[in-house]
């Protein structure tokens, strides 16, 4: 066994994010965790850490890796491991039943499987969408007071970075902590412990492996007008959308306005927004901050508007493509306050690679909704974005019988993952639908 200090996150511990904890006297090592007789559940952000092994060339073995974590955290350890899945017309048919093989596979191991959506981009770039919002939604209802259930909670993560605000919004909230293990923490503080720990849950990628599912991925390339045909509603979407809201119709017409909350992601907004002036003049002049007041119009005419919230990043970097539009947010950030909106400000990491990288917006963003889902009692939700991070915001909602809108530009940027999670059927009486941003323009 790795011999290892731990240690819990706490206002004054942030820094020292996953060193185990060292008792206060005699002892200065300790084997394994204190809360290894405790009820445990452990949430792995599995795209994360897989970084880690392939860039050391190592394929992970997923049964020594729950069994190195049961010795750590307990033998009565709960994992959820959180991975992308393949959607079938991007698999061939054996590679289908491959990747299908592989799943049933892990469940057997003993881990609970909790699927996002993984796509291939007609340049062949594999994205994974959704993982890290279903994790974060997932370990916020986990220490809720209606829903508690385990004694400790720990993450498993590369970087642990970008969980760090949701984190302390959890301890300020409800007063508990997450116990986290990150890759690269350990890495900077103890390389031959690194190592040691990769390799011993892990082997060579030389010869077969039942742990090796590298499927042939189909690209396709796609024209601008391919691109349109793809993410409009397609018309089996719009009859589900039509007989759902036929079969609620007698109910929604005789129920008043509904106690409703609206929830903006400000960067995708932002940038379909800047596309839509880009391709169409009569938009050219349309400001942000008009159409920000527009939808927060429309929904209170419609319903009873309880909360209106809007997401956005602010570049924190120095660097001079960045500081205009830093200044330009924080100035935008007070006229939203000044008409109503409840502003939620990161700070965040932003990084180039094809353009700016925004780290935690989704996921603060999906944090609180699924807090006001347990401590509020809305009855409708309205989601400004297109964005496929979003199907387990959904997916949530309408499992706990809450109507769900998505208003987005949906000729150009309404992700087909987020149309088929919002128009599947639902259990509940609830009713879901997709607005255009672009006829409320007009």
């Amino acid at each position: 066994m790795i011999k290892r200090k731990i240690n819990s996150i706490d206002s004054s511990a942030y820094n020292k994010l996953d060193q185990w904890l060292v008792p206060p006297v005699d002892e200065t090592k300790v084997i394994a965790p204190e809360i290894s007789n405790q009820k445990s559940c452990i949430f792995i952000d599995l795209p994360d850490i897989l970084k880690h092994f392939k860039r050391r060339k190592r394929i992970l073995d997923y049964a020594k890796l729950l069994d190195r974590l049961k010795d750590f955290y307990g033998a009565e350890l709960t994992a959820y491991l959180y991975l992308g899945e393949f959607p079938k017309r991007d698999l061939s048919v054996q590679d289908f039943k491959r990747q299908s093989k592989f799943f049933e596979t892990l469940s057997r191991t003993g881990y609970n499987l909790i699927k996002s959506n993984l796509f291939v981009r007609s340049n062949g770039k594999i994205v994974e969408k959704g993982s890290e919002v279903a994790l974060v939604i997932d370990i916020i209802q986990h220490f809720h007071p209606k829903n508690g259930q385990s004694d400790s909670v720990i993450l498993f993560c590369a970087e642990f970075q970008k969980y760090r605000k949701i984190f302390k919004i959890i301890k300020k909230k409800y007063k508990r902590k997450v116990k986290v293990y990150s890759l690269a923490k350990e890495y900077e503080d103890n390389d031959k412990n690194f190592k040691s720990f990769v390799d011993s849950v892990s082997h060579t990628m030389a010869g077969n492996s039942q742990w090796n599912f590298q499927p042939n991925i189909r690209t396709y390339k796609r024209t601008p007008s391919d691109r349109v045909n793809l993410f409009t509603v397609p018309k089996t979407n719009q009859e589900r959308l039509r007989q759902r809201a036929q079969k609620l119709k007698a109910k929604t017409e005789k129920h008043e306005k509904k106690a409703t909350a609206l929830y903006i992601d400000y960067g995708n907004l932002h940038h379909n927004l800047q596309d839509l002036k880009k391709y169409n003049g009569k938009y050219k002049g349309f400001k942000e901050l008009d159409l920000l007041t527009l939808l927060k119009s429309k929904a209170e005419s419609r319903n009873q508007l309880k909360k209106a919230s809007i997401f956005m990043g602010i570049p924190q970097f120095d660097v001079k493509e960045l500081e205009s539009m830093r200044i330009k947010n924080e100035k935008l950030h007070e006229a939203l306050r000044q008409k109503g909106f409840e502003v939620y400000s990161s700070y965040n990491q932003s990084q180039f690679e094809g353009g700016m990288k925004e780290i935690d917006v989704d996921m603060r963003m999906s944090s609180e909704i699924a807090c006001s889902l347990l401590d509020y009692d809305f009855e409708k939700y309205i989601l400004v974005s297109g964005d496929a991070d979003f199907v387990p915001v959904v997916r949530m909602l309408k499992n706990y019988g809450k109507d769900v809108e998505i208003w987005a530009f949906t000729d150009d940027s309404l992700s087909p993952f987020l149309i088929d999670e919002i128009t599947s059927p639902s259990k509940k009486e609830n009713k879901c639908d997709i607005k255009s941003i672009t006829e409320m323009m007009n």
